[in-house]
């Protein structure tokens, strides 16, 4: 019985397996792209920002080449780069993104700060070609809200003299200073953990001497840090 097909699609060579094949311009592209980066899964979301960051965003073509290349199902490859919204999926019909992305947040603190008209006044002023202003969920940074990002750029209590002036770059993130593990070591970090692995002092001793300091966890509630 002839395979059933789509209007105007072409039938599928039955010595092909199914699905989208693997286009060997893009596998030749994405392995030029990891160089020698490990064919590792734990790798993927890395892999993918390089893919992302060098073309603009992740065509199907390119995705199919990284799941042949990881030895991973298509699906397995789509499902996270579909995940992040900072990863823009183009499928073959697809036009490609603007080449400057624009993501403000419209998450409750930053909507209480006026993000709704801020993102309307964006698109009113901006050329979409060029532009794309795209609403995202939080991202960390209500203390500073409106926050926005323009390009990677972080913009604090956005506005659109702000975002028109971030416009014109840098566009890289700004990566504040920040202490190094071996300087937080030297400065006594870990130094617990050194002394259960040296057999100083029992797990169970330091997880008493945790829960007798009282130190509370909070994620959305409060739990303190020793056992329950």
């Amino acid at each position: 019985m002839d395979q059933i097909t789509r209007a105007g699609a072409a039938k599928r060579d039955p010595s092909l397996p199914k699905g989208r094949q693997v286009d060997e311009a893009a596998l030749a592209e994405v392995a030029a792209l990891l160089a020698d980066m490990a064919r590792r899964p734990d790798l993927l979301i890395e892999a993918l920002h390089l893919i992302q960051d060098a073309k603009g965003c992740l065509h199907v073509r390119h995705l199919a080449a990284l799941a042949e290349i990881f030895r991973l199902s298509q699906v397995e490859v789509y499902e996270v780069a579909s995940f992040y919204h900072h990863f823009d999926i183009v499928k073959e019909d697809d036009m490609p993104p603007s080449p400057l992305t624009i993501r403000i947040c419209d998450g409750l603190s930053c909507a209480m700060a006026g993000a709704h008209d801020l993102i309307a006044a964006m698109r009113d002023g901006t050329d979409g070609a060029r532009v794309r202003v795209q609403t995202v969920p939080c991202i960390g940074r209500c203390d500073a809200a409106p926050a926005a990002q323009v390009g990677k750029r972080a913009v604090d209590h956005a506005d659109v003299a702000r975002l028109t002036k971030a416009m014109a770059g840098p566009l890289d993130p700004e990566i504040p200073p920040y202490q190094t593990l071996a300087a937080y070591r030297d400065a006594g970090g870990y130094a617990m953990h050194a002394r259960i692995l040296a057999g100083d002092i029992t797990a169970e001793a330091a997880i008493a001497t945790m829960s007798d300091a009282d130190l509370r966890v909070i994620v959305r509630a409060s739990f303190p840090s020793g056992p329950l």
